[in-house]
């Protein structure tokens, strides 16, 4: 029996869009034969993942994020840029679904790679944005019209009233829209503390490298051990500094193994991260991104439902954060079959 062809391409906004759907890459693989697209750090992030599948180059959208001030103002600004790029990237997917055979598509956070031809799949957790007012409401109804656009909006969270995303991805909603569950690549190793701190950096730069050097800054001339993880799957760098190791990128069993390892971790309050650290009970302590309303949002809302803390990066320093207890995000779930939904969508098509 020949198998349906599968596309996934991730936003290449950091790592976490291509890190949450590697979970699902490995439920296809099996019963589909899956092709990957993307950009950036995504691109070497999967193919160290998976070697032997196609990739094909498929550019982002090519967004400038602020040093300062809020990510949302700075995307509106450049809102006629990515819708451009979304008028784009919808011809070259016809393009890629001709030439390849594809038989449906699976885009996480890319608005334009919905098809007239095939299925289509969204993936996000942010359905509705957070922004100050009247421009909230504008950024649901224009997120809504592409989301509709496709045939089922995945969501990786829990349906009930305890889940990850809050107001995020809870409230007024497309009716395209399924909650999965959420979605992780990492499992919880049993081991002992080896460090004292893991800093889990992600996101795009300029931030990445400003929260990078904040970090280093921190842990200078402490006592206490640090393991920072640059999430730079394109580097191949592992250094020790007296107190702090540096290591450029792990693979999913070293990095669940040396989270697990760590007595507290320090990371972006990204949904990606979350749903990682979620997955192994890791003691978090959160810095969220400056300027992005999502992540400031989420901090509090698990800062409220499971007093985790969060820490402005402005205020990062030795005396706050080693005053600072970590906690973790009690949730277990199972993995759910993204096979079968799969399956299912393309039996209605």
């Amino acid at each position: 029996m020949v198998k349906k062809k599968i596309l996934i391409c991730p936003l290449d906004w950091g790592l976490g869009h291509g890190a949450r759907c590697v979970s699902i890459i490995h439920d296809l693989n099996s019963d589909f034969d899956v092709l990957l697209a993307g950009s950036g750090r995504v691109k070497p992030f999967l193919q160290q993942e998976f070697p032997t599948l196609p990739f094909i180059d498929f550019e982002g959208y090519n967004i400038n994020y602020p040093s300062e001030g809020s990510m949302a103002m700075k995307m509106m600004v450049q809102l006629p840029k990515i819708i451009q790029r979304i008028r784009s990237e919808k011809k070259e997917l016809a393009k890629i679904i001709e030439n390849h055979g594809i038989d449906l598509v699976i885009s996480d956070n890319r608005f334009g790679l919905s098809s007239d031809s095939i299925p289509s799949v969204y993936i996000t957790h942010q359905i509705n944005v957070q922004a100050p007012g009247l421009l909230a409401n504008l950024l649901y109804k224009l997120h809504a019209k592409y989301i509709k656009r496709y045939t089922e909006c995945w969501i990786p969270d829990f349906a009930e009233k305890i889940n990850l995303s809050g107001a995020l991805a809870h409230g007024k909603k497309p009716s395209i829209c399924r909650y999965t569950g959420p979605i992780s690549r990492l499992s919880k190793v049993r081991t002992e503390f080896k460090y004292d701190y893991c800093a889990l950096l992600s996101g795009p730069e300029p931030q990445r490298t400003k929260f990078e050097k904040i970090i280093l800054e921190t842990f200078k001339g402490q006592s206490a051990t640090l393991l920072l993880l640059q999430g730079a799957p394109e580097h191949n760098k592992r250094i020790k500094i007296d107190n702090v190791e540096i290591v450029s990128h792990m693979n999913d069993q070293d990095l669940a193994r040396n989270l697990c390892a760590s007595k507290h971790v320090i990371c972006r309050s990204g949904y990606s991260s979350i749903m990682d650290l979620a997955k192994l009970n890791a003691n978090c302590i959160f810095v969220p991104t400056p300027g992005q309303t999502e992540q400031y949002y989420l901090a509090k809302h698990h800062l409220s439902e499971h007093q985790v803390p969060y820490i402005e990066q402005h205020k990062l320093g030795p005396e706050l954060l080693f005053k600072t207890k970590g906690n973790s995000i009690k949730l277990d779930w199972t993995e759910p079959s993204f096979s079968g939904l799969i399956h299912d969508i393309l039996s209605k098509s």
